[in-house]
């Protein structure tokens, strides 16, 4: 993929922190134009523990849980975003596609930020040749709007909220203050002329210097943590009037408002987005736009409905070429769901779908890389609108937006939920034909649960799942036609909630029982990281 200073249009556009300043103009002018935006990222990871692997059996919270814990602990390494613009008179699209590599901001003084790394997913990335130099090394900075306003709190109270007086009883503290007294007192006595640098200090000290000097001269210095002429951190004391204190000090929060503000970096594109109210295409993208949320929005809500209703707000437009899809009565009879599937299936007539003619004459495939999926997604968007509408548009919008595809997320490993709606009511399915079973010999695997379980019930219509973190729990899932009353074993074993298994007695409770608080709460394996 083409490196670029700036903004080429017949190129992907690979943006750093070095020439983030000088794109981003055009990125805000094409945004301004543009019909629709796709997205992409790449990630750290993907799940913190065993548990929070996604399971079929997921309701819509618990898989929802599982995503938002994930955005919550793994960073954002890349976003993909592709610019789509509807020309009404070549009856196409254009395109323009970016690869922002992203590193949260560290700020002295805030709170330090933390991510973990998954390996797996590390070394997935290494395999497909991500630049982890163009993250770490250049990285884009950016705050979520709560982050910043937090930030901005914490500057407007800086002289409001003094810290509680530290009472000296350690020796060492005693002797670095008298050594910093002994160090003011000497420049009083000479005249308190110029600046004074007192010795390098941690921030404790540095506390402690603060409060010691005003409770022996008052508000009689402007004091403030800067390097020394050695370029060690140390505070600096000057002698000023209430009036230049004031100014100094006003100054000061300026300074920090200013670095809270270059710190919002990357936060401004999706600002502008959300402002713009432009339609958002992911492909799979229930985990993007919870990543969208916690790392530009805020902290991810912990109940589901509250989340779509805040995203919902900010991105009133949401769809999921996933979702679309697996409605295309075609490619959900051959499965072709994955992105490259989508990309390989519309390939051979892409110049037709979408007028980009030096940008896809550059093309270069680099699956995985955000800039090449967000591109990717984008003409997945426009070839499954001219699919849909039998070759009549090649408007996306105008053959989805008043569809019932619209604001529907794809909710991947689980057949039993038919997507995520972010503007309405979600349906859960019925799941009366599955059941939880636990307390059978930990040892046992699916197969030989399977085993043991088919020559109790003298049936084999059901399938086994071992529950992830727990080595005696599974779901057995029947088909969704099976008429239990007819089979007397299993009717005594629903009624009883009780099956042996090798001369054991083991728990059999509906799907609907297992979601219920236990009676009595037996301990369980804590969980294991992975």
């Amino acid at each position: 993929m083409a490196k670029s200073a700036s903004y080429n249009k017949d190129t992907f556009n690979v943006v750093t922190r070095s020439n983030f300043e000088a794109v981003l103009p055009h990125v805000i002018k094409l945004l301004e134009k543009a019909s629709f935006v796709t997205i992409d990222t790449e990630l750290s990871g993907l799940c913190t523990f065993r548990s929070s692997r996604y399971s079929i059996f997921d309701d819509l919270q618990q898989r929802y849980s599982k995503l938002a814990d994930s955005a919550s602990s793994f960073a954002l390494l890349q976003f993909g975003l592709g610019i789509f613009v509807y020309d009404g008179e070549k009856e196409k699209c254009t395109c323009s596609v970016f690869s922002f590599h992203l590193f949260p901001a560290a700020s002295p003084g805030q709170p330090e930020r933390k991510f973990a790394m998954q390996i797996s997913s590390i070394a997935f990335l290494a395999e497909h040749e991500f630049n982890f130099n163009a993250t770490f090394n250049q990285g884009i900075p950016y705050l979520s709007r709560a982050d910043e306003q937090q930030q901005l709190g914490r500057v407007d109270n800086a002289d409001k909220e003094k810290p509680a007086v530290i009472d000296l009883k350690k020796s060492e503290d005693v002797e670095f203050v008298k050594s910093v007294i002994e160090h003011v007192d000497k420049w009083v006595a000479d005249g308190s002329k110029g600046k004074l640098f007192l010795p390098p200090c941690n921030g404790y000290q540095r506390l402690l210097t603060y409060q010691q000097i005003e409770a022996k001269y008052g508000e009689a210095f402007y004091m403030v943590k800067e390097r020394n002429p050695d370029g060690a951190f140390c505070v600096s004391v000057t002698a000023v009037s209430a009036e230049e204190k004031s100014t100094l000090q006003a100054a000061e929060a300026n300074k920090a408002v200013d670095k809270i503000k270059a710190d919002v970096g990357f936060r401004v594109v999706i600002d502008k987005i959300s402002e713009l109210k432009l339609p958002i295409i992911g492909h799979n993208c229930f985990l993007d736009i919870c990543h969208v949320y916690e790392k530009f929005i805020g902290r991810m809500p912990a109940d589901l409905t509250d989340f779509k209703s805040k995203i919902s707000d900010s991105f009133p437009l949401i769809f999921d070429t996933k979702f679309l899809a697996s409605k295309d009565p075609e490619l959900a009879l051959n499965g072709s769901y994955s992105l490259s599937d989508l990309f390989k299936y519309f390939e051979g007539c892409r110049e037709d779908l979408l007028y980009a003619p030096g940008l896809q004459k550059n093309l270069n495939e680099h699956f995985h890389d955000a800039g090449f999926d967000a591109y990717c997604t984008g003409l997945a968007f426009i070839g499954l609108a001219h699919k849909a509408s039998q070759g009549q548009s090649l408007d996306p919008l105008k053959v989805f937006e008043d569809s019932d595809h619209r604001n529907k997320l794809y909710v991947m490993q689980s057949p039993y939920l038919a997507g995520i709606n972010l503007q309405g009511p979600d349906t859960e399915p019925d799941r009366s034909h599955i059941f939880l079973l636990t307390g059978f010999p930990d040892t046992f695997k699916s197969s030989q649960l399977y085993d043991a379980l088919s020559k109790v019930t003298q049936s084999d219509q059901f399938s086994v799942q071992m529950s992830h973190g727990q080595t005696n729990e599974a779901y057995v899932s029947f088909k969704s036609d099976y008429q239990f009353t007819d089979n007397p074993v299993i009717a005594q074993m629903i009624k009883k909630g009780q099956v042996i298994i090798e001369g054991q007695a083991c728990r059999w409770l509906s799907f609907e029982a297992s979601r219920m608080p236990p009676v009595v709460l037996g301990k369980r394996e804590s969980d294991e990281s992975i």
